[in-house]
């Protein structure tokens, strides 16, 4: 009998356990045969596989860019990076989370008068910030230039903590409001979708923030295990920047769905004046992708900025 009308017959033959054994014992010779091409240096092909369903991957693709701290007397090397990166990543959506600007000059606990309330160092601290913003859309234009698919992310700013500094400089000083404001962050003027501080983005099912409350009194989530405490007070898919950390947490609700959570680490390499050293060495420094994102869920994927800087400097 030819071999293709013996398996066609087997096909066909009734499931004994006769049938059975014989079908163990030739895969068990078969076996033993690969086995003694393989000690003797042979290559062996292996057996083809049955095809699978191809899953649908078709989620949009986020960059969270976490604290990043533009400052006047830090070169923005970064900020270079980053745009060559977004032309790399071709993302969908480009997320700040906030504190684009570290604005020094109005640090709270400085008094008004000080060196450090100059007007002349306010400027500098937006200058620090525009001229980041300059670069990353220079970078952009320069990969734009001549092509017809064009890398034009939804570019989407939640302003931070530092960034209100300007807001409350005019609650407690309104005699300066006819010459500063938020509108000196110029977002619009780089298409960058601000969104007020403390304002929630949702996004393909995600929510976005600098940081997310809890209690009545507005403080922020935080604890041992940021992610885990975020989840469990909002209980819906949640990126967040503030902490500097890089945390992550996921659970699973009644219906198989992934629930996570992610704390979006910080954009920047140098240490930071006002924080000890001890606090300076634990934050997570990169930028945080998450892939296939749709109806909140994604993978998610930590890039340091020493791989960036390896990249693109």
């Amino acid at each position: 009998m030819s071999k293709p009308a013996a398996d066609l017959l087997a096909q066909h033959a009734p499931d004994t356990r006769a049938n059975r054994l014989e079908a163990e014992r030739q895969r068990s010779q078969e076996f033993r045969e690969r086995m003694m091409l393989r000690r003797v240096g042979k290559t062996v092909k292996p057996p083809k596989l049955p095809p699978l369903q191809k899953p649908i991957v078709d989620g949009s693709t986020h960059l969270v860019i976490g604290d990043s701290h533009s400052h006047p007397d830090v070169p923005n090397h970064r900020y270079d990076w980053l745009g060559r990166y977004i032309t790399d990543l071709q993302p969908d959506v480009v997320i700040d989370t906030g504190d684009w600007w570290d604005m020094e000059s109005l640090n709270t606990f400085d008094r008004p008068g000080s060196k450090s309330f100059e007007g002349r160092r306010y400027w500098l601290d937006i200058e620090a910030g525009i001229d980041a913003q300059e670069r990353v859309a220079a970078q952009l234009a320069d990969y734009n230039r001549g092509r017809k698919k064009k890398c034009k992310p939804r570019l989407v700013r939640c302003l931070g903590n530092h960034e209100q500094r300007i807001s409350r400089l005019l609650e407690d000083e309104p005699r300066w409001e006819p010459m500063v404001g938020l509108h000196d962050l110029m977002s619009a003027e780089f298409d960058w979708e601000e969104h007020a501080f403390g304002e929630t983005v949702l996004i393909d099912g995600i929510a976005y923030c600098h940081y997310f409350t809890s209690g009545v009194m507005g403080r922020p989530i935080g604890g041992i295990h940021p992610a885990a405490s975020l989840l469990s007070k909002q209980y819906h898919p949640c990126v967040q920047g503030h902490s500097h950390l890089f945390d992550y947490s996921e659970k699973t609700d009644a219906r198989g769905e992934k629930i996570r959570s992610v704390i979006a680490g910080c954009y920047f390499g140098h240490d930071l004046a006002w924080a000890p050293p001890s606090v300076n060495r634990m934050y997570a420094r990169g930028l945080l992708v998450l892939r296939n994102v749709k109806d909140g869920q994604f993978d998610h994927e930590w890039v340091s900025i020493d791989r960036i800087q390896a990249k693109y400097s």
